[in-house]
């Protein structure tokens, strides 16, 4: 059951991913990867949230539906280094700052969301 319960969260999280990328990319265009941003320092957010949710609670199957599941599905970093090359054709410049600040920001997202799920 847990495997169907995950497998369905992703599916959900892919989706989500494809619809928040298309609504960044349509209103903002696609000279920088912001909707591929987004949508990691959100899952980051979110997974790091879970996290700190289901450590304080055990027992809880939320960790395995929402992070392994959703987040699986709906973070996205071979997008990332995909871009990093796409970046590099026009700007090696753009493609150093993209390759540090993408992990950076995801890192500090789950950070936040790790503490505030520990609340």
């Amino acid at each position: 059951m847990a495997a169907l319960l995950v497998g369905l969260a992703g599916g959900v999280g892919a989706s989500t991913r494809y619809a928040v990328e298309a609504g960044v990319t349509g209103r903002v265009g696609s000279r920088w990867p912001w909707g591929t941003g987004i949508v990691n320092v959100l899952a980051s957010v979110i997974l790091g949230l879970v996290t700190g949710l289901v450590t304080e609670r055990s027992g809880s199957d939320l960790g395995l539906v929402v992070g392994t599941g959703f987040c699986g599905g709906f973070s996205t970093w071979s997008a990332v280094t995909w871009e990093v090359l796409v970046l590099g054709r026009r700007s090696t410049t753009r493609a150093v700052v993209y390759a540090v600040v993408a992990p950076a920001s995801s890192i500090a997202a789950a950070a936040l969301g790790l503490a505030v799920g520990r609340l």
